[in-house]
Order: structure tokens, then C-alpha cells, then sequence
């Protein structure tokens, strides 16, 4: 089994035997999970058409409980019958049903593909990115007085931070919570220059 300090699929210890691990591309690591599989916030359940035809009630069992806690529910589906199709339409309205996203594929490899392309989606959406919203409060944040809560009301009462540092002092301290105070400590700082320039020796 791969190690690593980051590990990006969470596998059910008692399902595991289900599914070929040697397939997987990604980190994993065993957990006691009500799921067979997790990839951050994504709760992913894995059946085989074959085994639905024989015993559908697990499944649904296993849905409800994650309705209940609200997950981001898959349900990866090996189509390894040929005349499944009356349980694989039983099996969508299923998922319909409890909000589960229902993913069907026809081998082992596709359905390990099917996992990796899941934990690296989780990844990335699950990784802070910095808007230009963002951005403007840390900078506000850092002038002295100045908390995220002002930054956020100096920005909701002006359209861009061109029109911040063209703002007035009034129209500043204005603003609810920041006060004359804080808009003349806004204003010395966005008024100073980048650089504090030595002043040049014209003695002879």
C-alpha cells in the first residue's frame, strides 16, 4: 500500500476486499467509514450490478444514513451483467431520490480512474484560492486599526480600490464601524509613497 503523509482517498477497511486496491493511483489509507470510500468532502459508495440484483436494501440503507449527514454522495456502479437494465434504472432513481451522483462503468481500471479523477477534483476544490476580494481586505486589514469587519464595510461602500483611494475622509469614516480615526489612518497609509527615498547629497 502507497504511504505518505498526505493522503488523499479514505477507504472503509470493511469493504476493502471488494475492491482491487492494487488499481488505485492515489494515496489511501484505512478508516472505519459508513461509506466505502471518501475523497474530502465526497462520501463514495461502491456496488457491482450483479450484487444489487442480489441484495438492493444495503444500498439504500447506506444512502439514507448519508442524506442524513447532508454528504456530497457518488454511487460508483460496476455494470458487470448484461441484462441488468431494469435494476441499473432502479438503481438511478435511487440516487435520484437521495440527491447521489450515480457514476456507471464496464471495468475495474475505469472505475480506479473514475476514484483518482474524484480525489483530485476534491483536492482542488477543497484548496483556498485567494479572490481579488480577498486580497483587498488582507490589505486593508493590515493598516493600523483596521479589522477584516472594516475592510468589508469600506469595500461594500465603494466600487473599486481606485475609488477607496480616491475616497474622502468623510466618505470613509462614513462607513459603519470605521469612524474618523480609522478613514485618517486609511488615508496617511494609501497616501504614502512605496519607497522612503534617502535625499540626495548636493553638498560639494
Amino acid at each position: 500500500m502507497p504511504n505518505g503523509n498526505q493522503t488523499s482517498l479514505l477507504v472503509n477497511s470493511r469493504s476493502a476486499p471488494l475492491f482491487p486496491l492494487n488499481l488505485l493511483k492515489v494515496k489511501y489509507s484505512y478508516e472505519n467509514l459508513k461509506c466505502d470510500f471518501v475523497c474530502g468532502h465526497v462520501s463514495i459508495l461502491y456496488c457491482t450490478l450483479s450484487a444489487l440484483s442480489l441484495n438492493e436494501y444495503c444500498l439504500k440503507q447506506k444512502l439514507l444514513q448519508l442524506s442524513v449527514n447532508r454528504s456530497s454522495v457518488v454511487v460508483l456502479c460496476l455494470v458487470d451483467s448484461e441484462d441488468g437494465m431494469q435494476i441499473l434504472t432502479s438503481l438511478n432513481k435511487l440516487c435520484v431520490c437521495h440527491n447521489a451522483v450515480l457514476i456507471c462503468t464496464y471495468a475495474l481500471d475505469e472505475a480506479a480512474a473514475y476514484l483518482h479523477a474524484l480525489c483530485v477534483l476534491s483536492q482542488e476544490t477543497s484548496e483556498p484560492k485567494n479572490t481579488p476580494d480577498q486580497d483587498v481586505y488582507s490589505i486593508l486589514s493590515s493598516i493600523r486599526g483596521i479589522n477584516k469587519v472594516d475592510a468589508k464595510s469600506i469595500c461594500h461602500n465603494s466600487r473599486s480600490f481606485a475609488d477607496i483611494c480616491a475616497s474622502t475622509l468623510k466618505r470613509n469614516s462614513d462607513c459603519p464601524g470605521v469612524g474618523p480615526t480609522k478613514a485618517q489612518n486609511l488615508r496617511k497609509t494609501l497616501q504614502k509613497p512605496f519607497m522612503m527615498m534617502n535625499r540626495m547629497d548636493t553638498s560639494a
